[in-house]
């Protein structure tokens, strides 16, 4: 077979089999550049962020006090509980929340809870549409989780979710629509379709080879078609 028709027919088949996920590179790497990174993260649904900074320590119980009352603890952590201050305390056991100041055991977290917690971190004025308790199989765009979750959905245009932890009440993370066509055009984008981020799955690298082959091969085709060749036979 003479080198140009063997280019050509390279090249075609080449096209055919790495074409679509080429198509797919180009459209999840335009939706990754065109849509800021900030509003991919949601960054425009949140506030009250640096709620633990702003604690007071004034009339707050000494760490030690606290440890020797629970002598289990294995990680004491200060934070601002729907605008209290109080000690997380964790064990091998559970987690327990004690009011800062009075020393007080707090009840565990319960649904309306959750939502006060969800609504002091919502920039908007939009309404819960509903929250909903996950103890095990969280969704997929959560997957990450280990310790049971409230989801609190928003019944605004973003589509927002929060994740708020079940037992301490620390808000986890958010979810958007705009962040689910990211997480869902990543997957398409490195080509791993379980856990989307492993990108250096056997797949990809294969999809990588086949697309340098291919543009090398177009290439070889664009060198005989603009008359290279035969200029340098001349």
């Amino acid at each position: 077979m003479k080198a140009v028709k063997l280019s050509r027919v390279l090249h075609k088949w080449l096209g055919l089999l790495i074409g679509l996920q080429l198509l797919l590179w180009t459209i999840s790497g335009f939706y990754m550049v065109a849509v800021p990174i900030e509003v991919i993260h949601g960054d425009m649904l949140m506030q009250n962020t640096t709620a633990d900074s702003a604690i007071s320590l004034t009339k707050i119980i000494p760490i030690d006090v606290i440890l020797q009352k629970y002598p289990g603890t294995t990680s004491l952590t200060l934070t601002a509980l729907l605008g209290k201050a109080v000690y997380r305390l964790d064990s091998s056991a559970d987690i327990q929340l004690i009011d800062a100041r009075t020393g007080v055991l707090l009840p565990p977290m319960t649904k309306p809870h959750i939502m006060a917690i969800a609504r002091e971190h919502y920039a908007g004025d939009s309404a819960i549409e509903k929250a909903t308790l996950f103890t095990a199989d969280p969704p997929a765009e959560v997957r990450f989780l280990q310790t049971a979750a409230w989801r609190v959905d928003f019944a605004d245009n973003w589509g927002t979710s929060f994740y708020i932890d079940a037992q301490s009440g620390k808000f986890i993370t958010r979810r958007h629509t705009l962040w689910r066509a990211f997480d869902f055009l990543w997957m398409l984008h490195i080509m791993d379709y379980e856990t989307r981020d492993n990108i250096n799955n056997p797949l990809l690298v294969t999809a990588a080879i086949l697309g340098l082959l291919f543009f090398l091969t177009g290439a070889w085709v664009l060198y005989f078609s603009l008359g290279l060749a035969r200029r340098r036979i001349r």
